[in-house]
């Protein structure tokens, strides 16, 4: 099988086989255990070098998973770092501190490869997605989210025992929170959830 993990670039960018490789090496311990048989094709607007470290892992774990519905993130945006935090089917695939020139990117292309985004982001004043260019609308939906509530909930230790960087983690809180509310509104009938 060629390629890693039998992952290919699309047939209209055979040139960026060692960009992809080199990517999807350096990400590795995020594919985790992904197995499959044959090839999966990845398009050629995915193998960046800017944003590849986020968009490759989702897009490759959706796909070997057969889920291209709904991609939810929570996204802490800072006036220098934006914490972020990518679910896909229940799993966390993604939680990483990013710039806000990129943000807007990553979204944009996930808006490509999945019916809905749902994106949980933070109430604080410090930068608004629609300041980083977010386009709302046709597939993705923003919920904002109190973070004053947020940061009652919990302090966090990541998986493994690894401590979260703060953006990333008020981010997953804004996620979760978000999820509870959405989800405790469709249970109950509260309108409260956005």
């Amino acid at each position: 099988m060629d390629g890693f993990l039998g992952v290919m670039p699309s047939r209209e960018c055979p040139e960026k086989r060692g960009l992809l490789a080199r990517l999807l090496s350096e990400n590795s311990s995020r594919l985790g255990d992904l197995y499959f048989e044959g090839i999966l094709e990845v398009p050629c607007e995915l193998i960046r070098e800017d944003v590849g470290d986020i968009v490759l892992p989702v897009y490759i774990y959706s796909r070997v998973k057969g889920i291209s519905g709904e991609l939810v993130m929570g996204v802490d945006p800072g006036e220098r770092h934006v914490g972020v935090v990518v679910f896909v089917g229940g799993e966390r695939i993604i939680g990483e501190t990013v710039s806000p020139e990129v943000l807007p990117i990553i979204i944009d292309l996930f808006s490509r490869f999945f019916k809905g985004i749902t994106i949980y982001t933070g109430d604080y004043p410090c930068k608004r997605l629609e300041e980083l260019g977010i386009t709302i609308g046709r597939n993705v939906a923003v919920r904002k989210i109190r973070e004053r509530d947020v940061k009652k909930i919990l302090r966090v230790v990541g998986e493994g025992g690894e401590r979260l960087g703060r953006h990333v983690r008020d981010a997953y809180f804004l996620l979760l929170s978000g999820v509870s509310e959405t989800f405790r509104s469709r249970l109950y009938g509260d309108t409260k959830a956005g």
